[in-house]
């Protein structure tokens, strides 16, 4: 029986607090999909993270866009964490 990592999607996590949210959730056993609107700037903190040994990716997204999150997590089974708050549009359920 495998057991398969919670995926948590992280918002603004190319810095400050969604950065800090982004490196515990993943020292804790999650896979985190960093999120920026600025690609370069959340390239640099996948970097950061991935030197650190921890599991991450980087997909350029845009939260006051809904198109944009639609577009990308609609269907996804994902927590976003926004502002330091934890928020699911209701297309979105939260993991476990």
């Amino acid at each position: 029986m495998t057991t398969q990592k919670r995926i948590a999607v992280v918002t603004g996590s190319n810095r400050g607090l969604g950065y800090a949210i982004s490196r515990q959730l993943s020292k804790i056993g999650n896979r985190i999909i960093l999120t920026s609107r600025n690609e370069a700037d959340g390239l640099a903190a996948k970097g950061q993270l991935t030197s650190e040994g921890l599991d991450v990716d980087y997909h350029t997204l845009d939260v006051t866009n809904d198109g944009s999150v639609h577009s990308r997590w609609g269907s996804a089974r994902t927590v976003f964490c926004r502002d330091a708050k934890v928020w699911w549009p209701h297309s979105i359920t939260m993991v476990g």
